[in-house]
């Protein structure tokens, strides 16, 4: 005797937002860069290097702080428009975000 299987019901859920996206800090490079994103999705930086850093906007309207060698910084992406940035601690480190 075969068996009915009944189809499963799938409940509707929350709307997601833009999948996130990672930058990585390594050899003092911010990798990729530029780094186009959507507004409301979530970038990850992450520092590979064994020296602190920090992302901090050319405009100051964002400054992680000092990310520690092995650890992240979170920030959600809000306004469209172009975000230059750079290291604090390494002025020669440069990266562009692209908010659309």
């Amino acid at each position: 005797m075969l068996a009915v299987v009944a189809p499963l019901a799938v409940a509707a859920g929350p709307v997601q937002g833009p999948a996130p996206t990672r930058i990585a800090i390594r050899n003092f490079v911010f990798v990729p860069s530029p780094d186009t994103v959507r507004s409301g999705q979530v970038v990850t930086f992450r520092n590979h290097d064994l020296v602190p850093h920090t992302v901090t906007a050319d405009s100051s309207t964002l400054d992680s702080g000092t990310i520690e060698a092995g650890k992240e910084w979170r920030l959600t992406a809000k306004r469209k428009g172009v975000v230059h940035y750079h290291c604090r601690l390494h002025p020669t480190m440069h990266g562009t975000l692209v908010i659309r």
